[in-house]
């Protein structure tokens, strides 16, 4: 499960939405610029994911991403004999 975010710096952030400590669900609190677990508050950074509440080993997986998609495809329509036909180009 991930969570999805823009950061301070309205940069995309990725990260596991599990919490290490007990498996709570995280949220992005963009108040404080923190990803904290639901369950029982404890408080991860947004860029490292490390803890940041307590010393534990533990820390939220980081995704890469690539935001490169594809452009539609485009087709040209026509009418022969009543039908619609579309050519890709």
């Amino acid at each position: 499960e991930l969570i999805v975010f823009l950061n301070k710096s309205k940069k995309i952030i990725i990260k596991s939405s599990i919490c290490p400590h007990f498996g709570g669900e995280i949220i992005y609190d963009s108040k404080k610029d923190v990803l904290k677990c639901l369950w029982h508050n404890w408080e991860f950074s947004s860029s490292t994911g490390k803890c940041i509440s307590y010393p534990i080993k533990g820390i939220l997986n980081p995704y890469d991403f690539e935001v490169d998609p594809n452009p539609l495809k485009s087709y040209e329509a026509f009418n022969q004999e009543n039908k619609i036909y579309a050519i890709k180009k």
